[in-house]
């Protein structure tokens, strides 16, 4: 029977970097999660950044200007911040030829719509030198509706509180009878054990692993 081979198809594109440029935005290491009816579906989001020196980003602040709105808990009381704000729970540094995710807690009080969240990220470097680099970084908005339909939703927690992992949630078959159900995110992995039957065979388990806990 004639089967054919299977192949591999790899493209490579290389461009010179200006030695200059201290710091620069890797958007393949972003960590985003949905935007759900304008509400982050996830409870933090990473930026990723690539050094060409010793550099410490020490402040991440959305360039979303302020305005007055009405509490999502409170809706009789009026407030004044931005649309959304990224805390920065510590610097972050990041050494020469490093790749690094540096994670932001969401903050958010008011329905965000945009498709693009521009932020402004402050990086300390060299001898007291700083840097602003304004980001623009993609955000995809969704609807609740879109869950009749049983699409996945992309959510993110901190793993560790460190670092901003992203999962995908399935909305259930059938409408919950009450409540909002919660949403665990499960991750799989393989532990050795040890058979003290056979001391020279190791044999390998799959277990997972809860994570986080979400509500919808």
């Amino acid at each position: 029977m004639d089967t054919e081979i299977p192949t591999q198809v790899i493209s490579l594109s290389m461009e010179v970097e200006s030695n200059q440029m201290t710091i620069k935005h890797e958007s393949s290491q972003d960590v985003l999660c949905d935007f759900v009816d304008g509400l982050a579906f996830g409870e933090a989001m990473g930026i990723g950044f690539r050094s060409t020196t010793w550099s410490t980003v020490t402040r991440v602040v959305s360039q979303h200007s302020a305005s007055v709105y009405k509490s999502l808990l409170d809706s009789s009381a009026d407030f004044t911040s931005q649309e959304i704000q990224l805390e920065l729970k510590q610097p972050i540094e990041v050494a020469p030829s490093q790749v690094r995710i540096v994670p932001l807690i969401i903050l958010q009080n008011k329905i965000f719509c945009s498709d693009s969240l521009d932020v402004v990220v402050t990086v300390a470097y060299g001898s007291g030198q700083e840097l602003e680099i304004v980001i623009g970084l993609p955000i995809t908005q969704r609807s609740s509706a879109e869950a009749s339909e049983h699409v996945a939703f992309r959510a993110t927690y901190l793993d560790n509180s460190t670092m901003p992992t992203a999962f995908l949630a399935i909305p259930p078959v059938e409408h919950p009878r009450r409540g909002s159900p919660p949403i665990l995110a499960l991750r799989k992995y393989i532990v050795p054990l040890m058979d003290p039957a056979h001391p020279g065979l190791t044999r390998w388990r799959r277990s997972r692993h809860n994570h986080k806990i979400f509500l919808a």
